[in-house]
Order: structure tokens, then C-alpha cells, then sequence
């Protein structure tokens, strides 16, 4: 009876830690919205052309096959952009990020893309794919009054028996830049830059001013080096009964001892700390990984397909052996349940114990 209320006891403590640990740390930008103006569908689409008709058709896969090593994929990703029915804040975000495409493949090889769209019949082209994933981004002013429909046809094969997979978004994205990164908001505005050095991060926003988090070789934040704008070290509350003070390193004031000046410095605290989503008591790590899972997608749509994993079945030299996978799933189950029971049995005799 001991050992089961001690396990209990030990469960409890550990979601006791782990909800709070949870609940701090790095916020998101603002909530990264469903572009729902911008439409994306992938079609499964088959390998053999429909040679019925006049040109090269393809008919829509309407139940996807199994695939397995070397067998043929063929899919489609469609990307309708409505320029002229388009938000504000989406037309900015095109003009200032541009829109990204990413076509991100599973268990695929040998992948060949061509795009086009249906405004303009002359633009064709190809596209590679890196480490399995195609990507496009154009900013098209030249489509503005015009709602165009973007194509990637795709041709590839199985790597393996695998589930086979594609997944396409189209979206904005905030990204690192040789050592800098400028964050963007929903609406297309500039809301943040953030600076990486060797040891350090630096958080400005649109006013020029800024934090500076000194962090070492594995990214753990030195909250006794933390500043702002330079001059004010961040400490914990004192006389002010705050969360935080300030303590002006080159003057050895206390912003504290004048209220305007703590009012002036503390906002600065609350404005980037805020954007961060986590206080000074609850620094602990900053990466460039960090910016990038946080603050790194604005917005985005996506769509995605699948192609179940094949399976080749041998049958095997005993005839009295199960021919299917159902046979020996049953044994299987049965075995589970056998050693469910003869757990219980023991718990049971231990609890009464």
C-alpha cells in the first residue's frame, strides 16, 4: 500500500512542476493567423495521362494508392491568390515579406516540380527540391486586379514502404538574416529587430530602444549582465516595492530615486520583456531557434495528402500459420490482455497485502 500511494504522490509532484513550467516562458506573435483570403489544395493526381482527349490529362486520384519502394507519385498543389479582394494587412505583407510557398515532401525522391498559372500562359519554369522540400516566394504587383491561380505539378518516387507524404503551405515568415532579424506583425508592420552576436542578444523596437541579454555557449540567459539601452542594469525590486529595478551603471543611481526616470526606463523593461512573453525572474535561455519557433511563421494556409504505406505479404511455409495480419493481431491482443490481468492479479494481491 506504501508503493502504490508513493507512486501516486511522485505522479502528482511531477504535473505539479511541469504545469508551471508550461504556463511561463516564450510568448507567441500575437496569434499567427489562418490566411482564409488565400486558398491551397493538394491533389493526388494519377501517373498515367488520359491520352482520350486532346493534350496530356491527368485524372485525379480519387482514393490514393499504397506505395511502396520505387513505386510513382504525381500531385498537384494550387495556390489561388485573390489580389484584388486581399486585406490590407495581406497586400503589405506581400509587398514587404512577399509570399512564400513550401511543398515538403515524406519519403520521397527523384522529385521534379514545374509551376505555372493561369494569368499568364508564357510563365513556366522548374524548381528544385532541397532536403525534400520545394520553395517559391514572389511578391506580383503585377496581378493586382487580377485573382490568379499558381500550379506545382509534381513527380516523384518512394524512398521506401513507408507512409508517403506532402505537405504545402503558403504563408509569411519572419527570418533570421546574417545575425539579424526584423519581426513583423499580422498587419505587415515592423514591430521588433533582434540582433545576435557570439554571446549576446540585443531586442530593439521602433523606438531605438532596446535590451541586451549576454548569454553563453549553450544560450543560458546571465541575468546579472542583462541592460537597457546600455546604461540601466536590470535587478530585482528594492526600494519601489516593483518587480524590477534599475541601477545605472555608469552614474550608480537608482532609476528608482526619481519616479520619472523609473517610469521612463521600466516602460522600455515592460514594452520588450512583454513582446518576449516572459519576466526577468524567468529568464532562462535564448537562441536563434528560439526567435524562429516563436516569432518565426506571421501567417499561413496549408493542405496536405497522403499515400499509405504498402505492404508485401509472403506467405509463409507452415500452413497451420496465420495467412493475414488480422490472425496475428487477435494473438497478439490476446497475449496483452492475458498480461493485464496477471499485473492486476499481483497489484491486487499486493494492495491487500
Amino acid at each position: 500500500m506504501k508503493k502504490l500511494f508513493a507512486l501516486v504522490l511522485s505522479l502528482a509532484l511531477v504535473v505539479a512542476f511541469a504545469v508551471p513550467a508550461l504556463a511561463t516562458g516564450w510568448a507567441t506573435l500575437e496569434s499567427a493567423p489562418v490566411y482564409k483570403e488565400i486558398g491551397i489544395a493538394v491533389y493526388g493526381l494519377e501517373v498515367t495521362p488520359n491520352t482520350s482527349k486532346v493534350g496530356e490529362l491527368y485524372a485525379e486520384l480519387k482514393t490514393p494508392y499504397p506505395v511502396v519502394k520505387g513505386t510513382k507519385l504525381h500531385f498537384l498543389v494550387e495556390l489561388t491568390v485573390p489580389y484584388a479582394n486581399l486585406s490590407d494587412a495581406v497586400k503589405e505583407l506581400i509587398k514587404v515579406k512577399g509570399l512564400e510557398v513550401n511543398i515538403k515532401t515524406t519519403n520521397m525522391e527523384n522529385i521534379d516540380c514545374t509551376y505555372y498559372n493561369d494569368y499568364d500562359k508564357n510563365l513556366k519554369g522548374t524548381l528544385t527540391a532541397a532536403d525534400g522540400v520545394i520553395t517559391d516566394t514572389f511578391k506580383d504587383p503585377a496581378y493586382a486586379k487580377e485573382t490568379v491561380v499558381w500550379a506545382y505539378r509534381v513527380t516523384a518516387t518512394a524512398k521506401s514502404d513507408k507512409e508517403t507524404k506532402v505537405v504545402a503551405t503558403a504563408g509569411f515568415y519572419n527570418k533570421w538574416d546574417n545575425g539579424k532579424m526584423e519581426i513583423y506583425n499580422a498587419k505587415g508592420k515592423l514591430a521588433y529587430t533582434v540582433f545576435q552576436a557570439s554571446n549576446e542578444f540585443a531586442v530593439v523596437n521602433t523606438d531605438g530602444d532596446f535590451v541586451r541579454f549576454p548569454v553563453n555557449s549553450k544560450g543560458q540567459i546571465d541575468t546579472k549582465g542583462i541592460l537597457v539601452n546600455d546604461e540601466w542594469l536590470i535587478t530585482f525590486g528594492s526600494q519601489n516595492k516593483s518587480e524590477v529595478d534599475f541601477w545605472n551603471i555608469t552614474k550608480n543611481v537608482w532609476a528608482s530615486a526619481d519616479a520619472t526616470t523609473f517610469k521612463t526606463v521600466n516602460a522600455i523593461y515592460e514594452d520588450i520583456f512583454g513582446f518576449l512573453g516572459f519576466k526577468f525572474a524567468e529568464c532562462d535561455y535564448m537562441t536563434a531557434k528560439h526567435f524562429t519557433k516563436f516569432f518565426g511563421t506571421i501567417g499561413e494556409v496549408s493542405a496536405s495528402y497522403t499515400w499509405n504505406a504498402g505492404m508485401v505479404v509472403v506467405n509463409p511455409a507452415t500452413p497451420n500459420l496465420p495467412q493475414t495480419g488480422d490472425n496475428a493481431s487477435i494473438v497478439g491482443f490476446a497475449m496483452v490482455v492475458v498480461a493485464m490481468v496477471a499485473a492486476a492479479v499481483v497489484t491486487f494481491k499486493k494492495v491487500r497485502a
